[in-house]
């Protein structure tokens, strides 16, 4: 009997070691803008002399290594070829109904994260005391007088439909991308429901809906397009391999997710785009990495680690909880903190690994998600059975 993993199988695991990676980059962007912010320098002012490190890697390209904005970009395409494997064995009504579950998948662990940052300000909030290092990014969200209320309803509520709800307090930054998670979701079912039909209306609906968002929202647009690749991938059953072509693609998906719109090694990129590199550059690189992946059988089969394979299982839950073990770290560490750089250094450190190891924790909520947006699949297409026979 033959053992070997199918095609798809193998594509997962990849992508599950990429969307660990990926979470990493996440958490060392959020630290890098916490505690070293001439890493991204996203004001756009000259780098002091006194941060020779920090200009280097900031004009360098290895900016890939904290692009949180490449890293979120490479988990849209990702979720576009997830939502949309298996077309032919779904029917219309598992989209229909799917669109109003994907709501609970993605709405337990937000909400849960923002009650776990409501306890985290809860035991903070007393203090006043200056933190050393930390740059204004996370001030606003040190919340001095926190609400459960205001907590619960951002997660549940707020993050999804753009402005912050009750008292106007973001308890979680970082869940921005629910929103366009599902509406994501929702473009990619529509797409499937009509790819049975017609394969190039699919793709014309999916385009065209996307582009329709681009005079509102740039970013949400380029997210669109992001699922619209997963889309196609999934949908058309790409299985083309040239490790030559993957590598290449990974290597210049890496290369433009390091670009800053003012990095001397983008200049020749940056001066014909100006202040869009940043956004287009690293939606581009997005792409090329997870299709690069793809494509490349030597760079697949060395993702399927087994430690990287588990990291992308943490990804969500570390996605989810980091700013606020970052903000808990911190605040652990305020008396023994300074300025240098080997105290930040350590601050964020004990950050990352902290985060990682409490986002075992946390697989539990991600599991409950996913069983609870099954269990209530199951309730409405049963009921709509119910219906039917009657």
């Amino acid at each position: 009997m033959n053992t070997l993993p199918t095609q798809k199988t193998t594509k997962l695991k990849c992508l599950d070691s990429v969307r660990g990676l990926a979470s990493v980059a996440v958490v060392l962007s959020h630290l890098s803008l916490i505690y070293f912010v001439y890493l991204h320098n996203f004001t756009g002012e000259g780098i002091p002399e006194g941060f020779p490190v920090q200009k280097f890697l900031h004009h360098s390209i290895f900016g890939f290594l904290y692009s949180g904005t490449s890293a979120v970009f490479v988990f849209f395409v990702m979720s576009g070829i997830v939502l949309s494997r298996g077309i032919e064995k779904r029917s219309d009504e598992y989209y229909f109904v799917t669109s109003f579950t994907r709501y609970f998948r993605l709405a337990i662990p937000a909400t849960f994260s923002c009650l776990l940052m409501f306890v985290v300000l809860f035991f903070i909030s007393a203090s006043d005391q200056h933190i050393p290092g930390v740059s204004g990014w996370l001030e606003p969200f040190f919340i001095k007088y926190p609400s459960l209320i205001d907590a619960f309803s951002y997660g549940a509520a707020g993050a999804f439909i753009g402005p912050p709800v009750w008292s106007g307090h973001i308890y979680n930054p970082v869940l921005w991308t629910m929103k366009v998670e599902l509406i994501g979701s929702l473009f990619v079912y529509v797409a499937c429901v009509f790819f049975k039909r017609s394969k190039i209306l699919s793709l014309a609906v999916f385009f065209v809906l996307s582009m329709a968002i681009l005079p509102f929202s740039t970013l949400i647009a380029l997210s669109m397009v992001c699922f619209f690749f997963g889309f196609v991938y999934s949908a058309f059953n790409i299985n083309y391999k040239n490790n030559l072509l993957g590598v290449m693609l990974v290597i210049i998906g890496l290369y433009l997710a390091g670009v800053h719109n003012d990095s001397e090694s983008y200049r020749w990129l940056t001066n014909v785009v100006k202040g869009r590199s940043y956004l287009l550059f690293n939606f581009i690189s997005g792409i090329m990495i997870v299709y690069g992946v793809l494509t490349s059988n030597l760079i697949s089969r060395a993702l399927e680690n087994s430690l990287l394979v588990y990291l992308g299982k943490l990804s969500f839950p570390i996605y989810v909880i980091h700013i606020p073990v970052i903000m808990l770290t911190i605040y652990l560490t305020r008396d023994l903190a300074t300025t240098s750089v080997a105290s930040m250094l350590t601050v964020s450190a004990i950050s990352l690994v902290g985060t990682v190891l409490l986002a075992r924790f946390v697989v539990p909520v991600d599991d409950f998600s996913i069983s609870f947006s099954k269990r209530v699949y199951n309730k409405i297409t049963g009921l709509r059975m119910v219906r039917r026979i009657e």
